[in-house]
């Protein structure tokens, strides 16, 4: 009997675990800005839940217009209003009909160094149930088509635009999404 309990014992202690995974919470009007582990203390801009989050983890966005906010891709120069670069989904509740990320243009023109992009969605990513708008990219020639193009989204490879409408975007090259 020892030897049936050490030994069911031993398999409990080296059978791997699924990992557990969290979900990050992000409403413009939840009570307090962070840390974003409920709707009631949920971050108020979707980057905030997207820097919180570990791989495999899901930020779940509530309706709202998301006009704040942003951080930029590795090595580039231009502003993303949502950039994804660390193996998560994000996800609106209720779609696109319900849920913006605007963009901006840059003050001097359409494209520019001011301009901010809409998302930013590196490979293993996913953004899902947005409205895309007003988004913008850098107007410089010569800068990287990373830089230039996409101005609603930029997917890198194997980043995953889902269920999202992308409306009165510009950019300098490629991929606007007018």
């Amino acid at each position: 009997m020892r030897r049936v309990l050490l030994l069911m014992g031993l398999v409990v202690a080296f059978t791997p675990m699924a990992p557990a995974f969290d979900t990050w919470y992000v409403s413009t009007n939840s009570a307090s800005d962070g840390p974003g582990t409920s709707w009631m203390n949920a971050f108020h801009s979707i980057q905030e839940a997207v820097d919180g989050a570990g791989a495999d983890d899901l930020v779940l966005v509530t309706n709202g217009v998301y006009n704040s906010g942003g951080a930029v891709a590795s090595v580039y120069d231009l502003t993303n209003r949502v950039c994804i670069t660390n193996g998560i989904t994000v996800r609106s509740v209720n779609g696109p009909t319900q849920t913006f990320i605007i963009g901006a243009a840059d003050p001097i023109g359409t494209n520019g160094t001011a301009a901010i992009r809409c998302a930013s969605i590196a490979s293993n990513c996913v953004l899902s149930g947005f409205a895309l708008t007003n988004g913008h990219t850098m107007g410089a020639t010569g800068s990287s088509p990373d830089e230039t193009s996409g101005g609603g989204a930029f997917l890198d490879r194997g980043g995953t635009l889902s269920n999202c409408h992308v409306r009165a975007c510009n950019a300098l090259q490629y991929g606007g999404g007018d």
